[in-house]
């Protein structure tokens, strides 16, 4: 009887991983399905890496293969990413208090593996798909084991069956591309194997992490037509609370829902439209770690779509329902608790409401340079409007990223503004982009419009000032008890700066409502946002559209960047001025 070592194994696991790091390009260049976003070598490039660098070796199996579950399931990202973390945890259940490995065992490990991989999914489709790799690898495997067979033959003859599955035109979704994550598997097998069979030992030499995020000349138009149903690839990772979990209440969300846990955690990975929904549900069952969310439809431009793409920041505060589809908005990271969310994406108000400790950081340059990048090869312009760069530093990360992509297709503004004024800026880029203008003349007529919008902040506390640190604690102290409440506004060079105050939110009210009065033969354009206070805002929007003789832009609620700083109940009246 032939006992498969611990040693055996681990190495296994560490050549497995870095197969699939060794191809991580052509697994892009194959990734089209369920959306062709190119990035399932990178995802499992991700997931890989971390394998290898933080799996230990111990000479209890059951410590080494439970380790390797958790950080599976940590790391995982996107479909494949998940399913792969799944085929981890039956590998780990099927070997589990086994004392002495033997080849029966690791087959059984392997179905055990493949029944995982297979109820993680809400509507499993087996046929062409990483499933289908698994499910062949197992079954031959069982059909081909005998206790005479050499573990070369066998390995060879099942490696064989494995590859030509993996590469049929029988199982191809699209012609003549085969599935990204049934290869990754192929060859995470045969670095797996390569171990147990032949007994090859890992060098233990990372490769260098240096994933290509700048354009790519390889572009499949004849994949255009590839769509999926939802807009955001969206995953939430939670320690568990207990440990049996009904995922029917996430179906409900939208399509591709998979769900992979073991012992300590839950991953839940799901195409919705609705990604603030899917944290708010998960946030039940267990203590949040972190949570992404990809924009598919930037992942999956392949070519030349339109004439201009308009890029924003999450801070503009404009509804979603006036988007078109040439708008794309980066979102602010939020961190509430030490978890990272995404603004207008992942934050829910339960999550925020909740939060003891906010704030608020910038999108990542790779981040940037990633969308910048898709956006190139899908339009023959970008325009991107940023919030104030006395404000954050998005504009000026921009500036320093433009000079690499060596290109004047870029137009990059500074609105000087931000929330409800920024949102403004935005409203007039989709007018003039709708209209076909010229990309000068609608950089030169936004331009106009941040130079002539106003934001004005009614506050209703001073709390969250005091809390984020823009207001001192002592000077706070004695404003609120003096209930001291200032109208906030920002000046030319884009500072914030105390516009007026009152002693009541009524009388602040008042003095937006006579701005609107004494500017009324000038004002173009305007718009309201608020959080939580629905009444008092219809209420002042109401006498204003009285005085200006048309409705507002839109109404609509502030994101979590601004809650943060200015707290519940915040009004906020925006509005652009004709020059001249």
């Amino acid at each position: 009887m032939t006992v498969i070592s611990s040693e055996k194994i681990y190495n296994g696991i560490l050549l497995g991983a870095k197969s699939i790091l060794e191809n991580r390009e052509e697994l892009n260049k194959t990734n089209k399905f369920p959306v062709p976003d190119n990035d399932t070598g990178d995802n499992l490039y991700y997931l890989m890496s971390r394998i290898r660098k933080n799996l230990s070796f111990y000479e209890d199996m059951d410590k080494t293969l439970s380790q390797a579950s958790d950080l599976a399931i940590i790391n995982s990202r996107g479909n494949s990413g998940a399913i792969f973390s799944q085929f981890f945890v039956g590998v780990e259940k099927g070997l589990r208090s086994v004392e002495k490995i033997r080849f029966e065992d690791l087959i059984h490990s392997f179905e055990l593996a493949y029944e995982h991989s297979y109820n993680s999914i809400s509507s499993p489709i087996v046929d062409g798909t990483i499933l289908i790799a698994i499910k062949t690898w197992s079954e031959s495997l069982r059909n081909n084991y005998s206790a005479n067979i050499a573990h070369t033959e066998l390995f060879e003859q099942c490696f064989e069956d494995l590859n030509t599955v993996v590469r049929s035109k029988k199982y191809q979704k699209i012609k003549g591309v085969i599935d990204a994550g049934a290869l990754a598997f192929l060859y995470f097998i045969e670095g797996f194997m390569s171990s147990v069979v032949y007994g090859k030992k890992d060098d233990h030499v990372e490769l260098k992490d240096d994933i290509n995020l700048i354009l790519e000349d390889d572009v499949h138009e004849e994949l255009e037509h590839q769509q999926s149903a939802y807009r955001f690839c969206t995953e939430v990772l939670l320690k568990k609370k207990a440990p049996d979990f009904d995922a029917s209440e996430f179906e409900k969300l939208g399509d591709c829902l998979v769900v992979s846990s073991n012992a300590n955690y839950l991953k839940i990975h799901v195409h919705t439209d609705r990604p603030y929904e899917l944290v708010r549900l998960a946030s039940k069952h267990g203590e949040i770690i972190e949570s992404k969310c990809e924009d598919m439809k930037i992942q999956s431009i392949i070519s030349r779509k339109g004439k201009i793409a308009l890029l924003i920041d999450s801070i503009a505060d404009i509804p979603k329902r006036l988007f078109t589809d040439y708008t794309y908005m980066l979102p602010v990271n939020i961190l509430l608790d030490d978890i990272s969310y995404k603004d207008k994406r992942t934050v829910c108000e339960d999550v925020l409401s909740g939060a003891t400790k906010a704030t608020s950081s910038q999108p990542s340059t790779e981040e940037m340079k990633r969308v910048l990048s898709k956006l190139l090869i899908g339009y023959e312009q970008v325009i991107i409007l940023t919030v104030s760069s006395k404000m954050s530093g998005i504009y000026n990360q921009y500036e320093r990223l433009l000079p690499l992509f060596e290109t004047d297709r870029i137009k990059l503004i500074d609105t000087r503004q931000n929330s409800v004024s920024e949102g403004l800026v935005v409203h007039k880029a989709l007018e003039l982009i709708s209209q076909n203008s010229d990309v000068d003349y609608i950089v030169s007529e936004l331009q106009k419009t941040a130079r002539s919008s106003t934001i004005l902040v009614s506050l209703s506390t001073l709390d969250q000032m005091v809390a984020s640190g823009r207001l001192g604690s002592k000077i706070g102290s004695v404003l609120k008890a003096i209930n001291f409440l200032p109208i906030i506004t920002i000046d030319k060079e884009g500072e914030g700066k105390i516009y007026n105050f009152s002693f009541s939110r009524a009388r602040n009210n008042k003095k937006l409502i006579a701005i609107a009065k004494k500017y009324k033969d000038s004002i173009e354009n305007y718009a309201f946002v608020h959080c939580g206070s629905e009444n008092e805002v219809k209420k002042v929007a109401g006498e204003i559209e009285q005085i200006l003789g048309f409705p507002p832009a839109y109404v609509t609620r502030v994101s979590s960047v601004i809650y943060i700083f200015s707290g519940d109940n915040t009004l906020a009246f925006g509005y652009t001025r004709r020059e001249g």
